[in-house]
């Protein structure tokens, strides 16, 4: 802006001094091109085309003044001057050089010059100087044909008046024109689209089924494919219940760069019910850590603080932690070698088939383009955002797909002696005067770090031109603001693009998707990676009672019924912190750093990093969660409520076995849970469950069971003696009912039918 102002400083200087007399016009002109020449000889060096074109104008007119003296041009000064500036801006956008484009890629970062909305801003920039010059000039045309009294000074009066509205809009346009933009682009009700686009779920029974074969290389029950923290939990998963499964990935191997990191209470239950939390926790980021905070830069000013209050001992035998993705499917990987489950890397899935009784699926190996025939029973597609199994199904994916560019860079630096022990934080925002704010996550809390920067370019390879690693380095140290000449190892980069999507259907004939093949998250809140983990702790048991024959295909049709809500309030809330993140960011450039509230904003983010309720209190609604006059209960997402009711996740409460506390939660296994009190043991000797495997528990029994403190249950619930829960192997709750009530008794009996072959 201040450039653009200098550049028009010698023109208002002209337009003030030009006038009838000779000596007028002379000094107009010297003192016009010597001001030029002196304040703006940095950008006639760079080659400015309004600059250069300023210069030659006046050099050309000085010439004139002074040597050739041609009256018509000497007399018309003014008249020549506004058509000059008129020209500059007409030709500058013809030759695809707005001349507001090179003042303004001084003032920003190279990421925000080099993006299509800034030459957009400055296009339309110049197009109002462009409009705003010739009308300038269309008086001084009209003088030739009308006269009009003191027609000199007008001229000059309109000339500055139009200079000004110009500077005055191109000082406010741009963040008007970026604020829209970017409220348009991130204003985003993923419910509403989801409501409004989703069409009626194809059948996909038949699909390809004309090219399944007899022949095969390998045959298992469930194909995964994709090796990441979905596919290979699947796997766990299914092994747990006696199914054999093979793990298609088209990498070498797992992941090595750090993406996902927060891993949820919920999720952690889910890994301590497999036996793998112990050797996760082991990479987690020490608790104290567990706050995220707006800097300076690292080793500056720490504006404000959120951090975590939930207290998940009193809910969960577990916790929510911070590891890395590439940590976690190390410790997956192990457990499942040392099952002796396969996993097939470098096998890229490149067609596949399937009929109303199996899946065929073709696979290319990467190096000796050797193909392998698998068949099963069912598929799932944990293949990631852009899998190639929906892209086979043309499962279409509702929500905007590109909303932001990441860039993610993965290194090694010791800040031991750089970072205060007091600014140990998991994630830092950095403020910085203009652009998205990058953002610095710890990964070991020691000397692993991401570095990410969000980019307001939507072309990958402009990204990446832009962040060379001399590049990266530099703002690297830009963030870390220390005085010091640090080290920094580069491990690795990713560009990714910011999305929020949900496939229009999860089920797809035998083949079901999970994770991110099924939804895109925006990772603000970690749930994109925790979301998917539910999806297939869901799904798992209920194919492998299938394939058991302990409950007909029928039961699958509850997956899509259960999680897609689910999936949506996650992905809702997700954007939602997004949103918080843009607005703070609009309103920091609008008030500067000193004029925001920062105390109210943190309170204001609290949900972000305390999300209890939305973790642990997913109820589930479908044709096998029992019907109930209870009233259901009304979940905040920064705050659990125990409870039973029917599609709840069984709370915790402390019980005794063999002499040794556990958790509620440690009963769930591979079958359902029938929890009951001893006044109904009559009563549940009678229940039927047909073929649906159930585990009868008495609490205050004389068994190796019971509660830590007598009357727990009855009291943290307000259930009475006559009151059982029966819980299904994902630790939620299908029925809940009185078993000396003929109502309750008939609600139970109408789902073990419904599951029951």
């Amino acid at each position: 802006m201040a450039s653009i102002i200098k550049g028009f400083l010698p023109w208002i200087l002209f337009f003030l001094l030009f006038g009838n007399s000779p000596i007028a016009k002379e000094t107009a002109t010297i003192v016009a091109l010597i001001s030029h020449i002196v304040i703006n000889r940095h950008t006639i060096r760079m080659g400015f085309v309004f600059d250069i074109g300023t210069a030659l104008f006046f050099l050309l007119f000085a010439l004139n003044i002074f040597i050739f003296k041609y009256p018509v041009i000497t007399h018309n000064g003014n008249l020549m001057a506004n058509l000059i500036l008129a020209i500059i801006a007409w030709t500058s956008l013809i030759i695809k050089q707005p001349f507001t484009l090179q003042y303004a890629r001084l003032t920003v970062s190279k990421e925000i010059a080099l993006t299509r909305p800034f030459l957009l801003i400055n296009y339309i920039l110049t197009s109002i100087w462009a409009i705003l010059l010739t009308l300038i000039a269309l008086p001084n045309i009209l003088e030739h044909y009308i006269h009009i009294q003191y027609a000199n000074e007008i001229n000059t009066g309109i000339s500055i008046l139009f200079l000004l509205i110009g500077i005055f809009i191109t000082k406010k346009l741009p963040h008007w024109l970026i604020n829209k933009m970017v409220s348009k682009k991130f204003n985003i009700n993923i419910k509403q689209l989801f409501q409004k686009n989703n069409t009626k779920a194809i059948d996909f029974t038949n699909f390809n089924s004309e090219n399944i074969n007899h022949t095969c290389d390998v045959s298992t029950d469930v194909i995964i494919v994709g090796a990441g923290p979905i596919g290979l939990t699947s796997a766990l998963l299914l092994t747990s219940f006696g199914i054999k499964v093979v793990v298609l990935e088209r990498h070498s191997g797992i992941s090595t760069h750090p993406k996902a990191r927060a891993i949820s209470c919920r999720s952690m239950e889910l890994f301590r019910k497999l036996g793998v939390d112990n050797a996760i926790t082991k990479y987690s980021l020490p608790d104290a850590r567990n706050w995220f905070g707006w800097f300076k830069n690292l080793t500056g000013k720490v504006y404000a603080r959120v951090v975590k209050t939930t207290d998940y001992s009193k809910i969960s035998p577990t916790d929510e932690t911070n590891v890395a993705q590439h940590f976690l499917e190390k410790v997956l990987l192990e457990k499942l070698q040392y099952q002796g489950i396969p996993v097939m890397f470098q096998q890229q899935l490149t067609e596949f088939a399937q009929n109303d009784t199996m899946i065929q699926v073709v696979s290319e190996q990467h190096d000796s383009k050797a193909k392998t025939v698998l068949h099963a029973k069912y598929m799932i597609a944990a293949d990631g955002a852009h899998s190639t199994v929906r892209q086979l199904l043309q499962i279409p994916m509702i929500g905007p797909d590109n909303i932001n560019l990441i860039f993610s860079v993965y290194c090694e630096i010791d800040l031991d002696h750089v970072l205060d022990k007091d600014k140990l934080f998991s994630i830092a925002f950095i403020l910085t005067k203009a652009g998205p704010a990058p953002m610095v996550l710890s990964i070991d809390g020691k000397h692993k770090w991401i570095f990410i920067f969000p980019a307001t370019e939507d072309s990958i390879a402009t990204v990446k031109r832009i962040y060379t690693d001399e590049y990266i380095k530099r703002q690297i140290n830009t963030i870390i603001g220390s005085k010091q000449n640090l080290l920094i190892n580069i491990i690795s980069q990713q560009v990714w693009s910011l999305g929020s999507q949900i496939a229009n259907q999860i089920i797809a004939g035998r083949t079901f998707l999970a994770g991110d093949s099924a939804h895109r998250f925006s990772p603000t809140g970690g749930m994109g990676m925790n979301t998917g983990l539910q999806d297939v702790d869901n799904l798992m048991w209920k194919l492998a009672f299938v394939l058991q024959g302990n409950a007909t295909a029928n039961l699958l049709e509850s997956y899509s019924q259960e999680r897609i809500s689910s999936i949506l309030n996650n992905m809702e809330w997700s954007i939602a912190n997004l949103q918080r993140i843009v607005r703070f960011r609009i309103i920091l450039e609008e008030k500067g750093l000193d004029n925001i509230d920062f105390a109210s904003y943190a309170q204001e983010h609290n949900a972000h990093l305390n999300k209890s309720g939305l973790d642990l209190g997913v109820i589930y609604t479908s044709n096998i969660i029992a019907a109930t006059e209870d009233i259901k209960p009304l979940m905040k997402s920064d705050q659990y409520i125990a409870n039973t009711y029917p599609g709840s996740r069984l709370p915790h409460f402390e019980l005794i076995r063999d002499g040794k506390t556990i958790s509620s939660l440690d009963l769930i296994a591979t079958k359902f849970l029938l929890l009951y009190f001893a006044n109904s043991s009559n009563f549940v000797d009678k229940i039927n469950f047909r073929s649906i495997p159930t585990d009868k528990i008495c609490l205050n029994g004389n068994n190796n069971i019971h509660e830590l403190h007598k009357g727990q249950l009855q009291q943290l619930l307000q259930l009475d003696e006559f009151t059982a829960i029966w819980v299904r192997p994902d630790g939620h709750i299908a029925w809940k009912g009185c078993v000396n009530k003929k109502e309750s008794m008939l609600e139970l009996e109408k789902i073990i039918n419904l599951m029951s072959v």
